[in-house]
Protein backbone atom coordinates (compact mmCIF):
# COMPACT_ATOMS: atom_id res chain seq x y z
CA UNK A 1 0.00 0.00 0.00
CA UNK A 2 1.56 3.55 -1.10
CA UNK A 3 3.18 5.56 1.66
CA UNK A 4 3.58 8.56 -0.21
CA UNK A 5 1.81 12.02 1.01
CA UNK A 6 -1.63 12.51 -0.65
CA UNK A 7 -2.39 15.54 1.85
CA UNK A 8 -0.16 18.24 1.99
CA UNK A 9 -0.22 21.72 3.80
CA UNK A 10 1.58 24.29 1.81
CA UNK A 11 4.94 26.15 3.69
CA UNK A 12 5.18 29.54 3.16
CA UNK A 13 8.04 30.69 4.22
CA UNK A 14 9.83 34.51 4.29
CA UNK A 15 13.20 35.94 5.68
CA UNK A 16 13.51 39.49 6.90
CA UNK A 17 16.72 41.70 8.35
CA UNK A 18 16.52 43.34 11.76
CA UNK A 19 13.54 46.00 10.07
CA UNK A 20 11.39 43.68 8.68
CA UNK A 21 12.86 43.91 4.98
CA UNK A 22 11.78 40.42 3.04
CA UNK A 23 15.07 39.65 1.79
CA UNK A 24 14.20 35.88 0.35
CA UNK A 25 11.02 33.90 0.16
CA UNK A 26 9.83 31.00 -1.35
CA UNK A 27 8.09 29.93 -4.69
CA UNK A 28 4.52 29.37 -2.38
CA UNK A 29 4.87 32.51 -0.78
CA UNK A 30 5.40 34.42 -3.63
CA UNK A 31 2.20 32.28 -5.55
CA UNK A 32 0.10 32.86 -2.77
CA UNK A 33 0.46 36.38 -2.25
CA UNK A 34 -0.04 36.86 -6.33
CA UNK A 35 3.23 38.46 -6.92
CA UNK A 36 6.47 37.59 -8.63
CA UNK A 37 9.40 36.98 -6.15
CA UNK A 38 11.04 40.09 -7.73
CA UNK A 39 8.29 42.20 -6.71
CA UNK A 40 8.55 41.01 -3.19
CA UNK A 41 12.23 41.23 -2.61
CA UNK A 42 13.00 44.79 -0.56
CA UNK A 43 9.36 44.82 0.54
CA UNK A 44 8.14 45.00 4.57
CA UNK A 45 6.37 42.10 5.37
CA UNK A 46 3.75 44.64 7.08
CA UNK A 47 2.85 45.15 3.15
CA UNK A 48 1.45 41.38 3.18
CA UNK A 49 -0.67 42.15 5.85
CA UNK A 50 -3.96 44.28 5.95
CA UNK A 51 -3.48 47.50 7.67
CA UNK A 52 -5.63 47.05 10.22
CA UNK A 53 -3.20 44.30 11.64
CA UNK A 54 -0.03 46.62 11.17
CA UNK A 55 0.44 48.75 14.32
CA UNK A 56 -0.13 45.23 15.99
CA UNK A 57 2.19 43.30 14.10
CA UNK A 58 4.96 46.05 13.55
CA UNK A 59 4.65 45.33 17.95
CA UNK A 60 4.87 42.03 18.29
CA UNK A 61 7.84 42.47 15.84
CA UNK A 62 9.59 44.89 17.71
CA UNK A 63 8.90 42.55 20.98
CA UNK A 64 10.24 39.46 18.95
CA UNK A 65 13.94 41.27 18.73
CA UNK A 66 14.00 41.36 22.63
CA UNK A 67 12.53 37.38 22.97
CA UNK A 68 13.84 36.14 19.62
CA UNK A 69 11.36 33.86 19.64
CA UNK A 70 7.37 33.63 18.53
CA UNK A 71 4.64 31.31 16.95
CA UNK A 72 1.52 33.80 16.50
CA UNK A 73 -1.54 33.59 14.18
CA UNK A 74 -1.14 36.40 11.66
CA UNK A 75 -3.30 37.67 8.90
CA UNK A 76 -1.70 37.92 5.35
CA UNK A 77 -3.66 39.70 2.30
CA UNK A 78 -3.11 39.00 -1.32
CA UNK A 79 -2.64 40.99 -4.10
CA UNK A 80 -6.29 41.54 -4.64
CA UNK A 81 -6.85 42.15 -0.68
CA UNK A 82 -8.03 38.83 0.13
CA UNK A 83 -6.72 37.73 3.66
CA UNK A 84 -6.03 34.63 4.94
CA UNK A 85 -4.91 33.56 8.42
CA UNK A 86 -1.95 31.72 9.03
CA UNK A 87 0.13 29.85 11.62
CA UNK A 88 3.42 31.86 11.62
CA UNK A 89 6.84 30.47 13.29
CA UNK A 90 9.46 32.31 13.19
CA UNK A 91 13.53 31.27 13.39
CA UNK A 92 16.17 33.72 14.55
CA UNK A 93 19.61 34.76 12.35
CA UNK A 94 22.77 36.12 14.21
CA UNK A 95 25.70 37.20 12.27
CA UNK A 96 29.18 36.13 13.21
CA UNK A 97 29.40 37.80 16.16
CA UNK A 98 26.21 37.05 17.33
CA UNK A 99 23.96 40.07 16.85
CA UNK A 100 20.28 39.16 15.39
CA UNK A 101 20.19 40.55 12.32
CA UNK A 102 16.74 39.44 11.42
CA UNK A 103 14.64 35.90 11.39
CA UNK A 104 13.45 33.42 8.70
CA UNK A 105 9.22 32.89 9.55
CA UNK A 106 7.27 29.87 8.20
CA UNK A 107 3.70 30.28 7.66
CA UNK A 108 0.80 27.51 7.27
CA UNK A 109 -2.58 28.44 6.06
CA UNK A 110 -5.05 27.81 9.12
CA UNK A 111 -7.70 26.45 6.50
CA UNK A 112 -5.15 23.97 4.94
CA UNK A 113 -4.84 22.45 8.80
CA UNK A 114 -8.80 22.73 9.55
CA UNK A 115 -8.92 20.36 6.47
CA UNK A 116 -6.29 18.24 7.61
CA UNK A 117 -8.63 17.69 10.91
CA UNK A 118 -11.34 16.82 9.32
CA UNK A 119 -9.32 14.29 7.67
CA UNK A 120 -7.96 12.45 10.68
CA UNK A 121 -11.51 13.21 12.85
CA UNK A 122 -9.04 11.70 15.85
CA UNK A 123 -10.96 13.80 18.41
CA UNK A 124 -14.68 12.33 17.82
CA UNK A 125 -12.68 8.78 18.86
CA UNK A 126 -13.45 6.68 21.74
CA UNK A 127 -10.15 6.96 24.42
CA UNK A 128 -8.65 10.51 22.25
CA UNK A 129 -9.73 12.31 25.69
CA UNK A 130 -8.32 10.13 28.05
CA UNK A 131 -7.05 11.68 31.45
CA UNK A 132 -3.91 9.48 31.45
CA UNK A 133 -2.73 9.27 28.42
CA UNK A 134 -1.28 12.85 25.87
CA UNK A 135 -2.67 12.44 22.49
CA UNK A 136 -0.96 14.44 19.75
CA UNK A 137 -1.86 13.43 16.09
CA UNK A 138 0.85 15.17 13.14
CA UNK A 139 0.54 15.40 9.69
CA UNK A 140 3.49 13.11 7.15
CA UNK A 141 5.89 15.99 8.24
CA UNK A 142 5.12 16.45 11.70
CA UNK A 143 2.61 19.08 11.77
CA UNK A 144 0.82 19.20 14.92
CA UNK A 145 -3.25 18.78 13.44
CA UNK A 146 -5.08 17.79 16.92
CA UNK A 147 -4.22 17.19 20.38
CA UNK A 148 -6.28 15.64 23.63
CA UNK A 149 -6.79 18.25 26.55
CA UNK A 150 -4.07 16.01 28.71
CA UNK A 151 -1.67 17.21 26.14
CA UNK A 152 -2.29 20.76 26.25
CA UNK A 153 -2.47 20.63 30.13
CA UNK A 154 0.69 18.67 30.61
CA UNK A 155 2.59 21.28 28.35
CA UNK A 156 0.72 24.20 29.35
CA UNK A 157 -0.66 25.21 26.16
CA UNK A 158 -4.01 26.06 24.66
CA UNK A 159 -5.26 24.47 21.19
CA UNK A 160 -4.62 27.28 19.72
CA UNK A 161 -1.22 27.28 20.58
CA UNK A 162 -0.29 23.84 19.48
CA UNK A 163 -1.95 23.38 16.26
CA UNK A 164 0.25 24.06 13.00
CA UNK A 165 3.64 23.90 14.80
CA UNK A 166 5.84 21.35 14.32
CA UNK A 167 6.13 18.41 17.06
CA UNK A 168 9.79 18.93 17.50
CA UNK A 169 8.62 22.21 19.57
CA UNK A 170 7.38 20.05 22.15
CA UNK A 171 10.13 17.80 22.88
CA UNK A 172 13.17 18.42 24.61
CA UNK A 173 16.74 19.14 23.24
CA UNK A 174 18.44 16.25 24.54
CA UNK A 175 15.46 13.72 23.12
CA UNK A 176 15.06 15.56 19.39
CA UNK A 177 17.52 13.26 17.79
CA UNK A 178 15.57 10.09 18.96
CA UNK A 179 12.29 11.54 18.25
CA UNK A 180 13.40 12.40 14.70
CA UNK A 181 14.53 8.91 14.34
CA UNK A 182 11.35 7.38 15.55
CA UNK A 183 9.43 9.62 12.93
CA UNK A 184 11.70 8.58 9.94
CA UNK A 185 11.25 4.61 11.09
CA UNK A 186 7.39 4.76 10.69
CA UNK A 187 7.77 6.89 7.02
CA UNK A 188 9.89 3.30 6.18
CA UNK A 189 7.13 1.47 7.79
CA UNK A 190 8.44 0.71 10.85
CA UNK A 191 6.26 1.21 14.10
CA UNK A 192 8.28 1.08 17.34
CA UNK A 193 7.90 2.41 20.80
CA UNK A 194 10.65 4.93 21.90
CA UNK A 195 11.13 6.74 25.34
CA UNK A 196 11.80 10.50 24.95
CA UNK A 197 11.28 13.70 27.13
CA UNK A 198 9.17 16.45 26.71
CA UNK A 199 9.37 20.15 26.61
CA UNK A 200 6.62 21.71 28.29
CA UNK A 201 5.61 25.84 27.94
CA UNK A 202 7.54 26.30 31.62
CA UNK A 203 10.47 24.90 30.54
CA UNK A 204 10.52 21.99 32.70
CA UNK A 205 11.18 18.81 31.32
CA UNK A 206 9.66 14.87 31.61
CA UNK A 207 10.03 11.65 30.00
CA UNK A 208 7.09 9.53 28.15
CA UNK A 209 6.91 6.04 26.39
CA UNK A 210 5.41 7.22 22.91
CA UNK A 211 3.52 4.61 20.58
CA UNK A 212 2.25 5.73 16.85
CA UNK A 213 -0.69 4.50 15.07
CA UNK A 214 -1.42 5.60 11.38
CA UNK A 215 -3.55 7.96 9.61
CA UNK A 216 -5.18 6.98 6.15
CA UNK A 217 -7.12 8.52 3.71
CA UNK A 218 -10.26 7.12 2.31
CA UNK A 219 -8.06 5.85 -0.46
CA UNK A 220 -5.52 4.00 2.13
CA UNK A 221 -3.05 6.50 1.54
CA UNK A 222 -0.65 7.10 4.56
CA UNK A 223 -1.17 10.87 5.42
CA UNK A 224 0.14 11.11 9.45
CA UNK A 225 -0.05 9.82 12.52
CA UNK A 226 -1.78 9.33 15.99
CA UNK A 227 1.07 9.07 19.00
CA UNK A 228 0.10 8.39 22.29
CA UNK A 229 2.28 9.90 25.18
CA UNK A 230 2.54 7.71 28.37
CA UNK A 231 3.97 9.95 31.13
CA UNK A 232 6.58 7.89 32.75
CA UNK A 233 6.87 8.11 37.12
Amino acid sequence: MSRMISTSIPELYHSVDINGIIVDCNHAYAERLGYSINEIFGVSFLEHTPEKYRDELRAKFEAWKVTETHIDRIVLEDDVQESFEVILTTKVRHDKDGNLVGCDATMREVSHLEEMRKLFNVSAREGYETPFVMHRSVNYNGIIIDTNQTYLDRLGYTKEEVIGVSYLHHTAKRSKGNIAAHMENWRNGILDTSKIWMLANDGSEFPVMITATDERNEDGVLVGRTVALKPVD
